[in-house]
C-alpha cells in the first residue's frame, strides 16, 4: 500500500497482484510468499488489523521509532489538520460500535469507527462527504510522529486541544524538555483551549474576531520603534491576559501579506460592487404596498454590503386603471411604492479594512524573553508553512486517496495509516 502510495504504481490496490508478479517478492516479504497472495483480501484483513491494534498507537510506535534511530525529532511540533473526499453515500448507523476491542490496550471499552460524512469543506465541495485528519510533524524534515483520524464533521477549535493533550503524553518518549514547543493555527486559540492546553508551551495565531487583537494590530499603525525582522517583516512585543493565562503577544506586519491581501480586498470590492449592481435592479422591480414597507426592506437590504453604501430614494408607482388611452384630465391611481437604489464605495470602510491588512497577532504562554525572543516567536510559527507541503503530496492525482475505494471507515481510518507513513517517507527522503 505504501509503494502504491508514493506512486509507483497509481491504480487501485485490487491490482496489487499484478504489479508485484514481475517483483521478487519472497526477498521483499518472506519466504514462501507470492504476489498472488498480496489480493484486496489480504490487503483488507491488513487494514482490520491496524484498525483492531489502534491506528494512532501502531503509526506513533513506527513514526517514533524512526525518527529516534535517525535523530530527526526537534524542539517544536506543529498541529495542523486536513480533509479528504470521498464518493459515494457511506450511510453509517451513528450507534454501531465496533464490538472487537483494541489488541494491547488495559481497557475493553469499545470504539467507534470515524464518521464519513458531510461537514465545512476546505475543498470547497460540500456536496461530498469527508473524513479529517489531524497530524503532528517535528524537526527540520517537518517528520510526521502523530496522526489521529477524525470525523467528517469535525471542527479544528474542538479536535486541535484532544489531540494537543493526546500528543502531550508522548512527550515521555519523545525524551523532551521543558523547552519543547507546541505550535498551531487559530484554530487552537480559544480561552476554553488554552486554559487547558497550559501545562505545556505552545505558540498559535490569535483570531481577528477577537476584539483585542485588532485593538492590537490599530496600535501597531501608530508605534515608530517596531522591531525589524526582515524579509519584509516588522512589529512589536506586547503582553497579554486573555482568558486568564499570561501571554506574550507578537504584532507582525507582513510587507507581502499587505500587497497580496489589498489585491484581494480589491477584487472582493469589485465582485461585492457587480452584485450590488444586480441586486439594485431586482430592487427596483419590487413593488410594496406602503412607504414603510419599502423603506424597512431598504434599511434591511442595505446592511448585505459591506464596503459600499446604497443611495436610495423611495418613489410613488401609479398607474391607470382599465385598459387603452386614459381619459384626458384622469390622474393615475397609486398602486404601490419602488425603490431607486445605487451602490457607492465606502472609502472610509474600505480605508479601515485595509489598516487590519498585512498584519498578524502570534501568542505565546512562554513569558521568558530570553528563552522565547520576537524572532524566535515568528521563525517558529512560519516553519508552520512546511506543513501544508506534505498535505498537497497527500493530495496529488496519483496518491492511493484517489485510486482506492473502501467501502468500511474502518479501513478508511487504517488507510490513513499507510498515508501518512508514506508522508514520513516522502519528508525523510
Amino acid at each position: 500500500m505504501i509503494i502504491n502510495g508514493l506512486g509507483f504504481t497509481s491504480r487501485q490496490l485490487y491490482l496489487t497482484p499484478q504489479f508485484f508478479s514481475s517483483k521478487p517478492v519472497e526477498r521483499l516479504l518472506g519466504a514462501g510468499i507470492t504476489a498472488e497472495q498480496l489480493d484486496d483480501h489480504t490487503l483488507g484483513k491488513a487494514l482490520d488489523e491496524i484498525y483492531s491494534y489502534g491506528a494512532t498507537k501502531f503509526f506513533g510506535e513506527i513514526a517514533l521509532e524512526i525518527a529516534k534511530e535517525q535523530g530527526l525529532l526537534g524542539n517544536t511540533g506543529k498541529l495542523d489538520s486536513t480533509s479528504f473526499l470521498v464518493h459515494g453515500d457511506y450511510a453509517r448507523d451513528e450507534d454501531n460500535i465496533d464490538t472487537t476491542p483494541a489488541v494491547g490496550k488495559e481497557s475493553d471499552t469499545l470504539k467507534k469507527a470515524i464518521a464519513i460524512t458531510n461537514g465545512y469543506s476546505k475543498a470547497h465541495r460540500p456536496d461530498l462527504k469527508q473524513v479529517m485528519l489531524s497530524m503532528f510533524v517535528s524537526g527540520a524534515a517537518s517528520l510526521p510522529f502523530w496522526m489521529q483520524a477524525q470525523d467528517g464533521n469535525s471542527s479544528d477549535k474542538a479536535t486541535f486541544q484532544q489531540s494537543l493533550r493526546a500528543a502531550s503524553d508522548l512527550r515521555k518518549q519523545l525524551n523532551t524538555d521543558d523547552s519543547f514547543v507546541w505550535i498551531a493555527d487559530s484554530a487552537l486559540y480559544s480561552k476554553e483551549s488554552i486554559q487547558a492546553i497550559d501545562h505545556c508551551t505552545w505558540i498559535t495565531r490569535v483570531p481577528e474576531s477577537i476584539k483585542e487583537c485588532n485593538e492590537a494590530i490599530e496600535k501597531e499603525r501608530v508605534l515608530d520603534d517596531l522591531l525589524d525582522f526582515g524579509d519584509g517583516y516588522t512589529g512589536y512585543l506586547t503582553t497579554s491576559d486573555y482568558g486568564g493565562i499570561p501571554q506574550q503577544w507578537l504584532v507582525v506586519h507582513s510587507v507581502a501579506a499587505l500587497k497580496r491581501e489589498t489585491e484581494t480586498l480589491e477584487r472582493q470590492i469589485i465582485r461585492e460592487q457587480e452584485h450590488a449592481l444586480k441586486a439594485c435592479w431586482h430592487l427596483k422591480n419590487m413593488v410594496f404596498n406602503c412607504r414603510c414597507d419599502a423603506e424597512k426592506h431598504l434599511a434591511d437590504f442595505a446592511k448585505d454590503f459591506k464596503h459600499h453604501n446604497i443611495q436610495a430614494s423611495v418613489q410613488e408607482l401609479r398607474q391607470h386603471a382599465g385598459q387603452g388611452r386614459p381619459k384626458k384630465g384622469v390622474l393615475a391611481g397609486l398602486v404601490g411604492y419602488t425603490v431607486e437604489a445605487v451602490p457607492l464605495l465606502d472609502t472610509v470602510k474600505k480605508a479601515r479594512t485595509l489598516r487590519r491588512k498585512g498584519a498578524f497577532v502570534l501568542a505565546t504562554n512562554e513569558l521568558d524573553k530570553t528563552q522565547m525572543q520576537a524572532e524566535m516567536i515568528l521563525r517558529n510559527y512560519k516553519s508552520q508553512q512546511s506543513f501544508e507541503q506534505g498535505f498537497r503530496f497527500l493530495k496529488e492525482p496519483q496518491f492511493m486517496a484517489d485510486t482506492l475505494f473502501l467501502k468500511s471507515p474502518e479501513r478508511i481510518e487504517a488507510l490513513m495509516v499507510a498515508m501518512c507513513l508514506c508522508l514520513l517517507i516522502y519528508n525523510f527522503a
